[in-house]
């Protein structure tokens, strides 16, 4: 779990930032992450955006 945790943060921070798509950074993860934890860390990546979209849910955009 903490070998992903960097990859969640990542996720967090691009839903609340929306500086870069979505598919940009999934891309990025899968290019650049070792081979065969491509999955894993798309999945810690979702998970980030969950994170993300659950506490905009509950407290609204940023300024």
């Amino acid at each position: 779990k903490f070998l992903v945790s960097n990859i969640i943060a990542l996720g967090i921070i691009t839903k609340l930032s929306g500086i870069v798509s979505e598919d940009a950074v999934k891309h990025a993860i899968r290019s650049r992450v070792p081979k065969g934890t491509e999955d894993i860390n798309i999945k810690a990546f979702y998970t980030g955006i969950e994170l993300a979209n659950n506490w905009l849910k509950k407290n609204g955009p940023l300024n």
